[in-house]
């Protein structure tokens, strides 16, 4: 699973480093940290970029911010090779949230969304919601009070779409 953010001010943001966090990474600037505790895999590199074959094995999170740091040197980075998660609470707190000026997500699966949706709502900060569940896609912008949580619209798709039509008797 990734957490990811991204900030091009000083203050900071998370950003995860695989497929949907990498465009972030090349923005330079500002300060960004990047959360994943996943390792790279050779099937990674057909999709996410920031990636080579010498980084297999790697983790995701060092791998991505040596590549940004080549990109842009004047970068600041910190990495957490670390899940954000109700476990990694005590690095990932409140006071953690609220140093971020955004936050990134470029996960894999609802429950991690689901969670960093509801820590960055709670939080009051805004959250660019990216990532894949199978073979689509997902991106949506949530800026908390304003507009639909990543929540909020699993709700709304799942109860508004039918999967059997209705038939009149």
């Amino acid at each position: 699973a990734m957490l990811g953010a991204a900030t091009a001010t000083p203050g900071g943001g998370e950003e995860g480093a695989g497929g949907g966090g990498a465009g972030a990474m090349q923005s330079g600037g500002g300060c960004v940290t990047i959360t994943d505790d996943d390792h790279i895999e050779k099937s990674n590199l057909n999709r996410q970029f920031l990636f080579r074959m010498d980084d297999v094995k790697r983790p995701k999170a060092e791998a991505a911010a040596g590549t940004a740091l080549a990109m842009s040197p004047d970068m600041r980075i910190a990495v957490h090779l670390r899940r954000a998660n109700k476990e990694s609470e005590d690095a990932f707190s409140d006071k953690f949230y609220t140093s971020q000026d955004a936050v990134l997500n470029a996960l894999d699966n609802v429950a991690a969304r689901t969670y960093v949706d509801q820590r960055c709502v709670f939080n009051q900060r805004p959250l660019l919601e990216s990532g894949t569940l199978g073979t689509k896609g997902h991106v949506q912008v949530i800026l908390p009070f304003a507009t639909e949580s990543y929540v909020a619209s699993l709700f709304v798709s799942s109860s508004s779409s039918s999967v059997c039509p209705e038939v009149s008797p």
